[in-house]
């Protein structure tokens, strides 16, 4: 009985020298490093001065743009089952950038 004592002694003084140890030691925080840096801007460009905007001949059939600018697909006779697209009129070619995008009706097939 006492020679299958001995390991767990062992393996309960090893845990409790580790937990002694973990108490002395300093808890440093490390600030944490963005991995993603921004872009460098580029010199000499010219930014877009025209109002970004979706054109009538950029969508597709079944796409209508309201006078607010709000896009609504065709939803009626089967039409609901096409895709629904549009294409602005200013692009992107690199760096991050967002956009935002608001779902006001959600139709039902």
């Amino acid at each position: 009985l006492a020679a299958t004592m001995a390991p767990r002694d062992k393996k309960q003084k090893n845990a409790e020298a580790k937990d002694a140890e973990m108490k002395d030691a300093k808890v440093v925080a490390e600030p944490i490093q963005e991995l993603e840096t921004d872009a460098v801007p580029v010199k000499g460009s010219v930014k877009n001065t025209d109002t970004v905007a979706f054109l009538t001949a950029d969508t597709t059939l079944n796409t209508l743009t309201s006078d607010s600018g709000i896009l609504m697909s065709l939803h009626e006779g089967g039409m609901q089952h096409f895709l629904a697209g549009a294409r602005a009129n200013v692009g992107v070619s690199k760096g991050k950038y967002l956009f935002e995008a608001k779902i006001v009706e959600l139709v039902s097939l």
